[in-house]
């Protein structure tokens, strides 16, 4: 049996699904999974990482979880220590990140260049390396100059045992969002869509916080929306609870950032493996897996598009309803825990065989 070690301070499902749903996917192919994982102060972290992967080990590759730009370096000194094969699930460009889609720093300043710098040494240093689309790798490519015969995607996915269908609990039509409120989803979108459609009998729920709240905030005092309400986070066990309510789903994302064309948010699958109609940013990045058959779809950074796409979703019920039916099926045979477990499987073995 194939020993793995997930390596590094990743974050729990409620933050990065992607961890757990790559863990569960490996397990249900056969392979042994050894969470190697540490959230000590930095200080701390590389020795608690080290001496554990020695502790648990031998292992025949391992795996740094997300987030683990800072945790790849010691990763590939126990990678050369113990002759181990190493893999980095990238998922997301801090420099991108914190540079150009949330505006965090300037572009030329030291921290930008300090996370340009991560970004660059935690992709040379693995053996392979993991992304959620094809537009991310080509990103990565070109602005960091990766090596593409390390680059593989391995789409997000979902928990598809936690995200199942469910019966509706309202006679209320809503237009449902859950998730960060940062700028790659453009949540001020959603809220100047609802503005447009104030007069309808469409109720907006919006759930979660994050970068962009304060902002929605201030748009909502300024002009108040009596059908437009905000939910605080729950647990992600309890979001399908509040997802199946949802007449559509708000899946984004709505951003103007370049990430917001380069990713398919987690909150697609959910909504899709729920078989709740959903509404998805048109993007290449959205179409290198779904079609008009599973999805509605929608320009970014449009309220009025948004606004005309959700009318459409409510005065077209059988039709937005054979579309996420359609869409549950390609997700299921497209990516799976089992079915992501099984490309990660395949990408070990061929390091530990080459």
């Amino acid at each position: 049996m194939m020993k793995v070690a997930y390596f590094g301070n990743y974050q729990s499902r409620d933050h990065f699904p992607r961890n757990d749903i790559l863990m569960m996917g490996l397990r249900q192919n056969g392979v042994k999974v050894i969470e190697c994982r540490s959230s000590a102060p930095f200080r701390f972290r590389w020795i608690s990482l080290l001496f554990k992967f020695m502790r648990y080990g031998p292992f025949d590759a391992m795996i740094v979880g997300v987030p683990g730009h800072g945790d790849v370096i010691i990763a590939k000194l126990a990678s050369l220590l113990t002759g181990t094969p190493l893999v980095f699930d990238v998922f997301i460009s801090l420099y991108d990140t914190n540079v150009f889609d949330r505006e965090l720093v300037k572009e030329n300043s030291f921290i930008a260049r300090w996370f340009y710098f991560l970004d660059k040494i935690s992709c040379i240093l693995p053996d392979a390396l993991l992304f959620d689309t094809e537009q991310h790798i080509r990103y990565f490519r070109k602005t960091f100059g990766i090596n593409k015969d390390k680059c593989h995607r391995v789409l997000v996915g979902t928990h598809t045992s936690i995200f199942r269908p469910r019966k509706r609990k309202t006679d209320k039509w809503i237009a449902y969002y859950h998730g960060k409120f940062i700028p790659l989803q453009g949540v001020p979108v959603i809220v100047q869509a609802a503005r447009i459609l104030k007069e309808s009998d469409i109720e907006f729920h919006l759930l979660g916080d994050g970068h962009d709240f304060e902002k929605v905030r201030r748009m909502l005092e300024e002009e108040p929306l009596k059908k437009l309400r905000i939910f605080p986070r729950v647990k992600y066990e309890q979001l399908p609870e509040r997802a199946a309510n949802a007449g559509v789903f708000l899946a984004g994302p709505f951003g103007k950032s370049g990430k917001a064309a380069r990713v398919i948010p987690n909150k697609v699958y959910e909504a899709l493996s729920m078989k709740l109609p959903t509404i998805v940013a048109d993007t290449k990045a959205t179409r290198e897996i779904f079609s008009d058959e599973d999805c509605i779809f929608c320009p970014r950074q449009s309220p009025n598009k948004l606004a005309e796409k959700i009318l459409w979703a409510k005065s077209h019920p059988r039709e937005a309803q054979q579309k996420a039916e359609h869409g549950y099926r390609t997700l299921m045979k497209t990516i799976t825990p089992r079915i992501a477990g099984k490309q990660v499987k395949q990408i070990l073995e061929e390091l530990i065989n080459a």
